[in-house]
């Protein structure tokens, strides 16, 4: 792929894939507290948080399967998935109340049907283009892998091993679930890294949340404090 460099990069595959599988843990720790973060109370971001954060987890554990099966049909559009996952959390800062995003979910209603704060539909191009400003290697990355999703040319190529120059105008081609173009390690570790990165940025989605739960909680208690020195002076 050669789309990103991430903040954090293992120096081998194993060592990534390893890493990868490790952020179970990042993941929990960061869900533990953002619903601790107001009194354990439970808002609709949380709801959307839990689910997103399982279907993290699932993807880690499908994708890093399929690197090890040197799959990398079935395992780059995992990636794309991730991509869903961080596009469609962030979109509760760009609507006007996470209970509209909540509900479309729930009610399987198209996500584009859905508008932002500044009237915008929240289709993916749009959505996409909304995280590349916190996080730019992302539009490239959805573009690269959503070529997977739809058959398109890495599917229709995908069984071809080798083609002839100008001189030799022949084409090789092996099918059988163990045949076909094979996935180098430079570009597993390649792949691996920008599913790191995918997931370093959803990780940081909830712990903003998180944080937003928190600085809520403390500016009410504010109030209420506020509010009760007023009432004593009375």
């Amino acid at each position: 792929m050669r789309t990103i460099n991430t903040h954090y990069s293992p120096s081998t595959l194993e060592a990534a894939i390893a890493h990868l599988r490790a952020s179970e843990t990042a993941h929990l720790e960061a869900l533990k507290r953002a619903t601790l973060g107001d009194a354990s109370a439970l808002f609709a971001a949380d709801i959307i948080m839990y689910g997103v954060a399982q279907r993290s987890l699932m993807l880690i554990d499908g994708f890093t399967a399929m690197v090890e099966q040197s799959n990398y049909v079935c395992g780059v559009p995992l990636l794309r998935l991730q991509l869903d996952n961080i596009m469609r959390f962030h979109s509760l800062w760009l609507v006007s109340d996470p209970q509209i995003v909540l509900e479309a979910l729930l009610k399987d209603t198209p996500f584009n049907k859905l508008k932002s704060q500044d009237g915008k539909p929240l289709t993916d191009a749009y959505l996409h283009e909304q995280l590349s400003q916190l996080h730019p290697w992302v539009s490239e990355v959805y573009k690269r892998t959503s070529g997977f999703v739809h058959l398109s040319t890495p599917g229709i190529l995908s069984g071809v091993t080798h083609v002839g120059d100008a001189s030799n105008r022949t084409i090789q081609m092996y099918i059988g679930s163990k045949a076909g173009r094979k996935w180098s390690d430079s570009d597993k570790k390649e792949a691996v890294d920008a599913f790191i990165a995918a997931t370093d940025a959803l990780l940081h989605l909830f712990v903003s949340w998180a944080v937003t739960k928190e600085r809520g909680a403390q500016q009410r208690m504010k109030e209420q404090d506020s509010s009760s020195e007023g009432n004593r002076a009375k």
